[in-house]
């Protein structure tokens, strides 16, 4: 359908006006949640392949267990990163809860999963491995709005870092066997407070 303005007609120059029936429709567009991506990616190898941590098969079946068992904790995860990335970065007073996100997940192969980790790889590299899997989704398919590539790797290193360091700390930490009890030592869990003070904000590559 054609139609004539009215300024047109009165300069007595007829300009078409196409009528907004022929534009496209837009197709609305349907963000997905963490957990979602993360059933995506684990079904594809090809998807797979975009990340650097290469999860093993034992690692995938314990994220597949945890999606079931506890939702939440994935749900918190998205959360917590969407509520502390500002400006392309974390400051260090949101370290606390980075490392509050690590802690967490720890508790829950240990006191969950234990035997079954043990025989098969170390719990504290199945944690890492998942969370450096956790925040590299995160970022990469936009759940939290990162404005380049190049932002993107350095707060993943930043997030690789404090993982590492957490994950050495927790080694050093040998449990005790408790003498004639036959039963397998479990992991102390770690405990980090809800809100930690950072008194100095130091630099850290793709931090703040």
């Amino acid at each position: 359908m054609e139609t004539w303005t009215e300024n047109n007609e009165a300069d007595g120059l007829p300009h078409k006006r196409q009528s907004d029936e022929s534009a496209p429709a837009k197709k609305p567009v349907v963000k997905r949640n963490l957990i979602q991506l993360i059933e995506t990616i684990l079904a594809s190898y090809e998807l797979q392949e975009k990340y650097s941590t290469k999860l093993t098969p034992f690692c995938m079946i314990t994220i597949s267990e945890l999606i079931k068992k506890k939702p939440e904790y994935f749900r918190m995860v998205e959360s917590t990163l969407i509520r502390n990335i500002h400006d392309n970065k974390i400051s260090a007073d949101d370290v606390p809860y980075i490392i509050s996100i690590i802690s967490q997940l720890y508790n829950l192969l240990a006191m969950t999963r234990y035997d079954d980790i043990q025989h098969s790889e170390s719990i504290v590299d199945t944690c890492g491995n998942i969370l450096k899997f956790l925040f590299s989704v995160s970022l990469r398919e936009g759940l939290v709005k990162i404005d380049n590539e190049t932002d993107i790797m350095l707060l993943l290193l930043c997030f690789d870092n404090i993982i590492d360091s957490c994950m050495k700390l927790v080694k050093q930490y040998k449990p005790i066997e408790l003498l004639g009890s036959g039963k397998k030592p479990v992991p102390s869990p770690v405990v980090v407070p809800e809100v930690a003070k950072v008194v100095e904000k130091t630099g850290c590559c793709g931090c703040w």
